[in-house]
């Protein structure tokens, strides 16, 4: 018995290492080749055209001013405003969670959710973009299961990913934990200002 032990006590590492290894689908995103006027976000169609959803964050950066930084300015449509990860470092490992509660359905069982815009960085103006680090990578999980790592441009310009089509029942959960980043100019604080579900259509 005690030789037993001692080998699941050497084996177990190796298994857990090995179930965490999986290799991922990279998706990389799409970048337009025109910037956005302010006007333009508010407009874009989403899944929300179908239902509503909430949005939480790991962390926020604390309020400068009147500068807020919380996950409720990745959905305002203003490129002024943007989710500040608030923790010690570039923010690798923080994460945005979209949750699809049954009181946002209305009478739908399902919809389908094929994709996100995203404006990667704090789009304010050039400078303050350039100066706050933004979003390489993002792994992707729905429901807890890694499904994609998803490359973002590093570039003001608005940006869609797309994959295979999820059909998003109530209470189902898509979750964004960044990976990497493009290194700011200045601040290590990672911005997105918005990241919007498509689908739907």
């Amino acid at each position: 018995m005690k030789e037993l032990v001692i080998f699941i006590a050497v084996m177990m590492p190796v298994f857990v290492a090995a179930a965490t290894d999986v290799e991922l689908e990279i998706i990389t995103a799409d970048v337009s080749d025109e910037p956005l006027e302010e006007d333009d976000i508010g407009g874009m169609c989403s899944l929300g055209c179908a239902i509503g959803w909430n949005v939480s964050a790991s962390s926020r950066l604390a309020s400068q001013g009147e500068n807020k930084y919380d996950v409720s300015r990745l959905e305002d449509g203003l490129l002024k405003t943007a989710w500040v990860e608030g923790v010690e470092g570039q923010g690798t490992g923080e994460y945005i969670i979209f949750n699809f509660p049954k009181s946002k359905f209305e009478s739908m069982d399902s919809v389908n959710c094929n994709g996100f815009y995203a404006l990667n960085g704090y789009c304010k103006s050039t400078s303050v973009w350039k100066a706050n680090s933004r979003v390489k990578e993002l792994k992707m999980y729905y429901n807890g299961t890694p499904l994609y790592v998803i490359r973002l441009h590093d570039s003001m310009n608005m940006q869609c990913f797309t994959f295979s089509t999820i059909w998003l029942k109530p209470g189902d959960k898509i979750k964004f934990e960044i990976l990497e980043v493009y290194p700011g100019s200045r601040y290590m604080d990672t911005a997105i200002s918005e990241l919007i579900p498509l689908g739907a259509h």
